[in-house]
């Protein structure tokens, strides 16, 4: 047999297992095997995921059938998950993680996911951080688990409570008869942002803040993550501005409210990031050399440029 179950890693409807592949290596190699039930959904959009070549999403190394289960083979991505992560920083078991890289590595998901939001119409619909794992090589969230992705333009509602984490769902993923697209990605990829920055869930967000019921009075009670930091200062004040205006756009109650485009959330993403590669301002010493060495560049000039 090529593959060998070492470890079960999910449950339900849609199993995750570690296995190893007698096939790839001197002693074979790790790979990651989904058990997805076989449906039309399952079998388009793996078509799809097959022809992607992306940092941020795991190699699709082949697929087959065993009765009504389609089990899918992908590579094996080495590193904690960010669920793990983030209890071990929240536990200071670990250095917390630097605003400017939280939002380098939340920039780059959100480039990996622009691949099959707008070319392919696909949203993945549970992402979490449960279902990131932190590689390394270059350092990465890397997402795992497409058992709950589906074709926006094949099937845009879905069953309440179907394959969700509250904390991170979209309110439009909450609830019945609702339409879903790469917009409700993109909500949960903003409080995994808020949460990386700040060690805690917007809003005090635990599912409910967004349904209907409670969305009236806490739409405008978002904390900006730099008021939450407790070492704002140490990030440039546009810097801030930036990441408070993505965050603030990005966990929108309403669908509508967030960014139009896939393209427009990645033109936002990349200008905080521009601010955060821009050179630092000159300290005083270095002003003062700078003045200087204008100083004598005047002192050096021809006559005639100074009549």
């Amino acid at each position: 047999m090529r593959y060998r179950i070492v470890e079960e890693l999910g449950s339900s409807d849609r199993r995750r297992y570690r296995a190893v592949d007698s096939h790839a290596g001197f002693n074979g190699e790790q790979r990651a095997i989904l058990d997805l039930p076989n449906t039309s959904a399952t079998r388009q959009h793996l078509r799809v995921l097959k022809r992607l070549r992306n940092l941020g999403l795991p190699r699709v190394i082949e697929t087959f059938r065993r009765s009504d289960r389609t089990w899918v083979v992908m590579e094996w991505i080495d590193g904690p998950t960010l669920a793990s992560y983030l209890d071990r920083m929240k536990a200071n078991s670990v250095p917390r993680i630097s605003v400017t890289e939280a939002f380098r590595l939340i920039r780059h998901l959100a480039h990996s996911l622009h691949s099959i939001h707008r070319r392919r119409q696909i949203a993945h619909g549970d992402i979490k951080p449960e279902n990131l794992i932190v590689a390394r090589d270059p350092s990465r969230l890397v997402l795992i688990d497409f058992g709950s992705a589906w074709l926006a333009e094949k099937t845009d509602r879905r069953e309440l409570g179907d394959g969700f984490h509250a904390a991170y769902a979209a309110p439009e993923l909450q609830t019945a008869d609702c339409f879903v697209d790469w917009r409700s990605d993109l909500f949960s990829v903003g409080v995994i942002l808020y949460e990386l920055i700040t060690l805690v869930l917007p809003y005090q967000f635990g599912g409910k803040a967004g349904r209907p019921e409670y969305a009236g009075r806490m739409s405008d009670k978002l904390i900006p993550p730099s008021r939450l930091h407790p070492d704002a200062k140490s990030v440039p004040k546009c810097v801030w501005q930036g990441i408070d205006r993505v965050a603030a756009k990005s966990l929108a109650f309403h669908p509508d409210a967030r960014y139009l485009t896939p393209q427009a959330w990645l033109d936002d993403l990349d200008a905080v990031d521009l601010e955060i590669r821009r050179p630092t301002t000159l300290t005083a010493a270095n002003a003062r050399f700078t003045r200087f060495i204008g100083w004598i560049a005047d002192g050096c000039r021809s006559p005639s440029s100074h009549r």
